[in-house]
């Protein structure tokens, strides 16, 4: 159980550090977090309608804490059943949780590369944070359970499930089985769902999810919890 957590709070850093647009540049901002079950985000309304563009105001991304990187070819990933990671070999490896899964979740999601983004190694595609738009494409038609993939600054035409999304517009874009987490860092406010923890069942959202999720303080709340 302890190494399958250690592997979440990886994963969720990585999360982390794609969720806010990685052209901004403010390392030495505040960091905050708030997990809540209502209303939009500040990350929708700054997305806006129908194709927005240039950069997004007010949103600089968070310091995280995945594999530093300089280049692309610094960075692989690696997948097991609880998740998708990006890392720096020359750095060390990430932990696997173990369990017996048909595909990992790289596979699953179609993750097939890593990138290096603000400095550090991320699984390339893994995002759906629209508050980071910068092109006009259209967004794809998305089936239940999924969001509009989001790659350097533009749609890219495919939908990546919701346990794997980074943002969402909304809470209500989260199952009843999922928690639903709204996070402030360094100006960026956005929505993001969290799929239910074998480990945590039974348990308070702050008792188990919550010391995941959050690097501070936890505060339950209607739809899921507040971190900060």
């Amino acid at each position: 159980m302890q190494t399958r957590l250690v592997h979440l709070v990886s994963f969720v850093s990585i999360l982390s550090a794609l969720a806010c647009d990685p052209k901004a540049a403010d390392p030495d901002g505040m960091e905050t977090t708030t997990m809540s079950g209502s209303g939009g985000s500040e990350s929708e309304s700054e997305s806006g309608g129908d194709g927005p563009t240039g950069e997004p105001e007010g949103c600089v991304p968070p310091s995280g804490d995945g594999f530093a990187c300089e280049v692309d070819e610094d960075c692989a990933i690696s997948g097991d059943c609880c998740g998708c990671v990006a890392f720096n070999p020359d750095m060390g490896s990430p932990g696997n949780c173990g369990g017996m899964c048909d595909q990992n979740k790289c596979e699953e999601w179609g993750i097939e590369k890593a990138a290096c983004v603000n400095g550090q190694c991320v699984p390339h595609g893994l995002s759906c944070n629209q508050a980071v738009l910068t092109c006009d494409a259209a967004a794809p038609n998305c089936g239940e359970g999924t969001q509009p993939q989001v790659w350097d600054g533009c749609f890219t035409g495919d939908c990546l499930p919701i346990d794997a999304c980074d943002w969402v517009p909304s809470c209500a874009a989260c199952t009843i089985e999922q928690s639903c987490m709204h996070e402030t860092r360094n100006g960026c406010d956005y929505d993001r769902c969290v799929g239910p923890i074998e480990e945590c069942q039974d348990q308070a959202p702050c008792a188990c999810v919550g010391s995941i999720f959050c690097s501070g303080q936890c505060t339950p709340t209607a739809e899921g919890f507040s971190c900060g």
